[in-house]
């Protein structure tokens, strides 16, 4: 799901929330669960393949995993990074095509 011209406050508790502006601004893209095609998956990013990501704020509030990692290609592959539960920031940019939820740290 996409909503436009978003800010970190627009992410809701328990989702993972990505954007095309640096610091939480531009396009954002959201998710509550690990989604391994950000194009075909159930809650689609229109701009995952047009532009890249330059932020994101995991507001994950589950006490089950600690941080979500981030990748390049579809079916988690192209480990591009990981940002823990909680945190905020820049990122890339980089085109990512999919997430998922982890129990290690960053």
């Amino acid at each position: 799901m996409v909503t436009p011209s978003a800010t970190y406050a627009d992410c809701p508790a328990s989702n993972v929330c990505f954007y095309t502006g640096s610091g939480g601004s531009g396009n954002m893209c959201k998710w509550s669960d690990a989604d391994p095609d950000w194009t075909l998956g159930i809650d689609r990013c229109s701009w995952a393949r047009s532009a890249p990501a330059r932020s994101v704020y995991n507001r994950g509030t589950s006490t089950s995993y600690t941080a979500v990692a981030f990748y390049t290609g579809t079916n988690y592959s192209g480990y591009n990074g990981c940002m823990g539960q909680g945190w905020q920031g820049n990122i890339g940019p980089a085109y990512l095509l999919s997430h998922r939820w982890i129990t290690s740290p960053c």
